[in-house]
């Protein structure tokens, strides 16, 4: 049996990708049906008609020979020969057979499909980011401007959109504190956020350094959750919060204001003003009356230096205290401590003011003689700090044991008159208990005027006055009671004063040789007003007496006057000399009443009541 060639084989296959066979023999075609066994036809093609050209590739002749006598063995189909054939069709080798009609469900990807048009078969498409859907394939991490934003993840170590400090610390680091949220967080403090970190305590410690306002607002909102009322006029002085400063020197950033209910505690420490008015103001007068919120409050210890300004200027204050203190380096027209309108209504026998073994230097300036060291005032037009011009006096204070130097005057009013708005009352219950006066002289003031019989102490429109076991060195006058011309006659004589247990040593100085100084003195310069019922008992005079001087007591405008049991014993004089002198002077009419000059004794113990 001869083998078929490959070009013979082509041939075949090439015709029947058109539906025929056509079988040449010689030159001569003829038909061939399936049923003559042709072995090159297909099983499934039984039944069918193909005509088929077969060449010999000997040559030779086949004329009349049967399909079935051209034996041979055909090879398997190669797919990209450019011959469809048995084996292969559209779906198997499209290179060769030509593509399949499309079809969509058969699983082939057919032209004319896509994964658009026909994903069954040819796939769903790839996603595409931005097209505004969130596809197969994208995340919000791959296309977050189809899927949005990823939501963030504590603790992968971004702080991301939706983190915060608060929410994930871990990843967005802590929060910085706030300060007013009520809670005391890291990096806060009671000197940075006193209303978050006041402690619940009854004593706040200060350093130098450190703001002492902070710490008296703390311990003002400490006494204030354990009172009553606010501010607790009824509660012991034990109400308080406690302010304790140590010892060094304190600073100051701005004048203090007081705070009610407040205790400072300064032994050891020295405080500083401030650029500014005061060491301390109370910085809120109440609208008047002795109003002010700021009450009830003590300072104990500590050397106060005003740096050359004013000292504690309080105003419309119920009650306070000052003790165990210095205060020092007052500056010109300045004061120590002004008492402006304070001490509650007058009461007999209380004190609601108390200034207690405190010590008041003078400077080298020349002062005006108005700046006494305390300065018991009321509410004018012109005094400092004051809003209410309400005519508010001051009443009830104790200054007891304290020590005055190189002052023109140490306690007075610097205005009782009607200029600037009239005082309501006169001035009660000032009481001056022991300590010393040094060297408190008006002629250290400003020139003009003559200034002797001014008075270290001066009850200025006072009365129900107490100046006891106090020691006047090498002073001036020692007491001088005192009336201006434009006293508020209205207010009537003011009455009840006593001098008494006081030692005068070396005092008398006067501006000039020759010039008449008492060292103890009243007189008052408004129509129609005297003092009524002054005491003046159990004074001594010692040391040497200043050349010039005249009077031990000289008095003006008083009625009811009691000078006695009083001992004039000047180691400059010789008894003549004492005994020629006019000791107690009575001014002719413009004393009345009832007057008694009794017991009076000089050096050697002998009575005389000149």
């Amino acid at each position: 049996m001869d083998t078929l060639s490959a070009d013979r084989l082509w041939e075949i296959r090439s015709a029947r990708t058109v539906g025929f066979l056509v079988a040449v023999f010689l030159g001569v075609s003829g038909s061939v049906g399936c049923d003559e066994g042709f072995p090159l036809l297909p099983e499934e093609d039984a039944g069918e008609t193909r005509e088929v050209r077969l060449d010999a590739d000997d040559g030779t002749t086949r004329d009349g020979e049967t399909l079935a006598e051209v034996d041979g063995e055909i090879p398997a189909p190669t797919c990209g020969d450019g011959l469809c054939e048995t084996g292969e069709d559209c779906g198997a080798c499209p290179v060769d057979c030509g593509a399949c009609p499309a079809g969509c469900g058969n699983g082939i990807c057919e032209t004319g499909e896509d994964c658009g048009a026909c994903p069954a078969d040819c796939g769903g498409c790839p996603a595409v980011c931005g097209n505004g859907a969130c596809e197969t394939g994208e995340d919000c991490a791959a296309c977050p401007a189809d899927c949005g934003g990823c939501p963030a993840v504590c603790g992968n170590g971004a702080c991301e959109a939706g983190e915060t400090c608060a929410a994930c610390p871990a990843d967005c680091g802590a929060c910085p504190p706030v300060c007013g949220n009520g809670a005391c967080e890291a990096g806060e403090s009671v000197w940075s956020c006193p209303g978050d970190c006041c402690p619940v305590t009854d004593t706040i410690t200060v350093s130098p350094g450190e703001n002492i306002q902070v710490a008296m607002d703390c311990a003002q909102t400490y006494a204030r959750a354990h009172a009553a009322a606010w501010p607790d006029h009824a509660a012991a002085d034990s109400l308080y919060g406690r302010v304790v400063l140590l010892p060094g020197t304190h600073n100051l950033t701005a004048t203090l204001a007081t705070r009610a209910h407040v205790r400072i505690e300064a032994y050891g420490a020295t405080i500083v003003r401030a650029a500014g008015s005061h060491i301390m103001y109370v910085d809120d007068n109440g609208g008047g009356g002795y109003n002010a919120p700021a009450t009830y409050w003590t300072i104990v210890g500590g050397v106060w230096d005003a740096n050359g300004g004013g000292g504690f200027s309080i105003v419309h204050t119920r009650k306070f205290v000052l003790w165990d203190m210095e205060i020092r380096n007052i500056g010109y027209r300045a004061h120590h401590l002004e008492i402006n309108s304070s001490g509650g209504e007058y009461a007999p026998g209380v004190y609601n003011v108390i200034v207690h073994n405190t010590t008041m230097h003078g400077v080298a300036a020349v002062h005006r003689i108005d700046d006494e060291a305390i300065n018991i005032d009321y509410s004018w037009a012109g005094a400092a700090h004051n809003t209410a011009n309400d005519g508010t006096v001051t009443n009830n204070v104790l200054i007891r044991d304290c020590q005055f130097y190189d002052v023109p005057r140490a306690v007075s009013t610097h205005h009782f008159q009607t200029a600037g708005g009239a005082p309501v009352a006169k001035v009660s219950g000032i009481t001056i208990q022991g300590g010393s006066f040094h060297d408190i002289d008006p002629s250290r003031a400003e020139s003009g005027g003559n200034y002797e019989n001014d008075g270290a102490i001066r009850p200025y429109g006072w009365q129900n006055v107490l100046i006891e076991g106090a020691t006047f060195t090498n002073c001036a006058t020692a007491v001088s009671l005192y009336l201006p011309a434009d006293y508020p006659t209205a207010l009537g004589p003011p009455g009840n004063f006593i001098v008494r247990n006081n030692t005068l040593v070396s005092c008398g100085r006067a501006r000039a040789a020759g010039v008449n100084v008492e060292l103890i003195h009243s007189s008052s310069a408004a129509d129609g007003i005297s003092f009524w019922d002054v005491q003046i008992r159990n004074n001594s005079v010692a040391g040497d007496w200043v050349a010039g001087s005249e009077y031990f007591v000289a008095t003006w405008n008083t009625h009811n006057c009691a000078i006695t049991g009083n001992r004039f014993a000047p180691t400059a004089y010789s008894v003549e000399q004492e005994r020629a002198h006019n000791k107690y002077k009575a001014q002719g009419p413009t004393n009345t009443g009832t007057w008694d000059l009794s017991g009076n004794t000089i050096s050697d113990g002998s009575i005389d009541n000149s």
